[in-house]
């Protein structure tokens, strides 16, 4: 920071000439606050993420349509996505009630 911007960010291979940040940490919004040190206007936008079996490649780039968007990974999965927001059922919400917490770090972890 300098003068109150950002000027870098340094990560674990250096330093990164910066003037904008974006922190994809998810719905909640406590980590980008701890990690960074300021508090972050984020807005929640809870969806859902599907991914195919492998398939030969169809498509090299981002598709985005009303309501969904898609790419489709090296590996040749589908990464479908809904952006409409989380369906309001009850299963959908024990789904997330036992969702693990895997982070690469625990500093992460702990943000």
């Amino acid at each position: 920071m300098s003068d109150g911007r950002l000027t870098s960010v340094e990560t674990t291979t250096g330093s990164i000439k910066a003037d904008r940040l974006v922190l994809a940490t998810g719905a909640a919004p406590g980590p980008p606050s701890r990690i960074v040190g300021i508090d972050i206007p984020q807005r929640s936008t809870p969806g859902v993420i599907a991914l195919t079996k492998p398939i030969p490649r169809l498509v090299n780039r981002i598709i985005a349509a009303p309501g969904v968007h898609m790419h489709q990974r090296d590996d040749g999965r589908f990464v479908l996505g809904e952006q409409d927001g989380a369906p309001t059922t009850e299963a959908h919400a024990l789904r997330l009630e036992g969702q693990p917490n895997d982070f690469p770090t625990k500093f992460v972890a702990q943000a």
